[in-house]
Parts: structure tokens; sequence; C-alpha cells
């Protein structure tokens, strides 16, 4: 039995995730201090602190409310950003947060949901909110850009993520819309989260520790011989 289970502790090393607590602060955009426009959003400027947690760079952007003018929803919850804006100009701009409580040299995995809407973007012009749209995040001096442009009617999200790895115990992260389509007038943000993977899927353990598990089903076998 003990055997087995040593057995079962190898296989796991090798296969197993294991997430540690979300990290990022409003990573929803759910928590949000300000009004909105009659439209259902609201410009949002550098140096406006409504969104909590989050700082706004470059230039404007927006935050929008499920059931706006536009008819563009949000991925999940009643909140999500447009890193269009108000101007759709203004390239690259977005928003900042301070990652703290990091583990040096640990490996952590970023997410962000993007969205565009494929169809007639109701009260803006035909088609001015659809793909491909491109944002960038940057964790210190690891930095992916991700474009968005996918098939299908309407609103239309999907999964982003990238790895690094923690160099102090506080970074910033850093998300930026980057490009639109001519005339385009919606790039959408939402659900972005910050985890660290303490055991990751397909990454082989540290020598050290197959030597000590070999050590610990050479002794049980030896036992068992001795028994038998």
């Amino acid at each position: 039995m003990a055997l087995a289970r040593l057995a079962t502790l190898a296989a796991t090393l090798a296969l197993s995730t294991t997430l540690t607590a979300q990290i990022v602060t409003n990573g929803g955009f759910e928590t949000y201090g300000g009004t909105f426009r009659g439209d259902g959003g609201q410009q949002l400027s550098p140096g406006n602190t409504a969104l909590t947690s989050w700082t706004i760079v470059g230039s404007e952007i927006a935050v929008l409310q499920n059931g706006n003018l536009y008819g563009i929803a949000s991925h999940s919850g009643n909140l999500f950003l447009d890193l269009a804006g108000y101007t759709d100009t203004g390239f690259p701009k977005g928003v900042s947060q301070s990652l703290t409580g990091l583990t040096i040299g640990q490996t952590y995995t970023f997410s962000m949901w993007l969205g565009v809407f494929n169809g007639d973007c109701q009260n803006v012009g035909l088609n001015r909110c659809t793909g491909p749209v491109s944002a960038r995040a940057t964790v210190g001096g690891t930095t992916q850009t991700f474009t968005h442009n996918p098939t299908g009617a309407g609103n239309q999200w999907a999964n982003y993520t990238m790895n690094f790895v923690a160099s102090n115990s506080t970074m910033l992260l850093l998300i930026e819309g980057i490009t639109v389509p001519g005339g385009g007038a919606y790039l959408g943000l939402d659900d972005v989260s910050v985890a660290a993977a303490i055991t990751q899927p397909g990454v082989v353990p540290e020598p050290s520790t197959y030597a000590l598990i070999a050590t610990g089903l050479a002794l049980l076998a030896l036992g068992a011989r001795r028994r038998r």
C-alpha cells in the first residue's frame, strides 16, 4: 500500500496543477465608484481613481455596464472595460495595477478576456465593434501581445494567458490596448487574474525530488523482500 502511495505521489508531482489565491484586486472591474452617462458608459482618463485598485494609463478608456446603448455585454458580471474609449485613438492605453505578495522565483499565470462585437454595433455604426483587436500585457521584463479576431455573431470573448517569473515581491501589471480596425470603436477587457502555479502540468520536478521518491521506493521494496 505504501509503495502504491509513493507511485501516486510521483505521478501527481509530474501532472497536477495547484493554483494559489487570486492576486489581482478587482479583476472583473465590478468595484467602480463613479457614475454612468445615459449611454451606460463613462470615460476614464489618467488620474481618475473611480475604478478601484486600477490606474488609467496612456489615454482615456471607458467603463461600460450591461444594458448599455451599444448592445455590448460583459464576459461575466455587470461591468467591463472598453480600451478604445470614447475617442478610439491614443493607443497604446489601458490600465495598470501593482501586484504585491509575490514569491521571488515563482512562476505565475496571467489571464485576461478580450472582447469584440461581430455585427452591427448599435448606435455607433455598422461593424465598428468587430475585430481584429490587439492588446499587450506586461509584467516586469515579460511582455506579450495578443490579437483577438473571432468568427461568429454578437459578443465574442476569448481568454488569453501568459506566464511570468516573479523577480520581485511587488511588480507592476500593465494591460494596454494596442490597435483596433480602422474606424473601430471597441476593445473589450474583462476578468483579469494572476495566480501562482505550485506544480505546473508537464513540468518535470527537480531531480532531487525524483531521487527522494526513488530512495523511498527502493527502501519499501527491500523491506517487502525481507518480510517475505
